[in-house]
């Protein structure tokens, strides 16, 4: 249960009328820097942290649709890899900054500025 079918064209040919075909696998969207700083300042306002809500004011903001556990665990490895302050040996080959947790905006791009060393 819970894996991807793939049909055939007779498979689609012997559905019955108003059967649906299984549901395609979903598109994996990259986290963006802009997201990740609407979604710290969502939390940084809330007072009792609810991914549920801080979830629907991303989506209310235009941001596209993730469940709630991408959500939690993209915030908790970042703050985890910011508490830590480890240094990573991959950098970006364009921006210079750590690959881990990096959208690369180029170099004149949104996470530049983030780095004040």
């Amino acid at each position: 249960m819970g894996r991807l079918q793939l049909l055939t064209f007779g498979d689609w040919l012997r559905m019955r009328p108003g059967e649906r075909p299984p549901p395609s696998k979903p598109t994996h969207v990259r986290f963006t820097g802009n997201e990740d700083r609407a979604r710290n300042a969502i939390i940084a306002e809330m007072t009792t942290l609810r991914w549920k809500d801080v979830l629907d004011q991303l989506e209310q903001a235009g941001f596209p649709q993730r469940t709630i556990k991408s959500v939690r665990n993209r915030h908790l490895r970042l703050r985890t890899e910011a508490r830590l302050k480890v240094e990573s040996k991959n950098k970006c080959n364009v921006c210079g900054l750590d690959q881990r947790g990096h959208v690369c905006g180029g170099l004149k791009g949104p996470n530049v500025e983030d780095q004040a060393e």
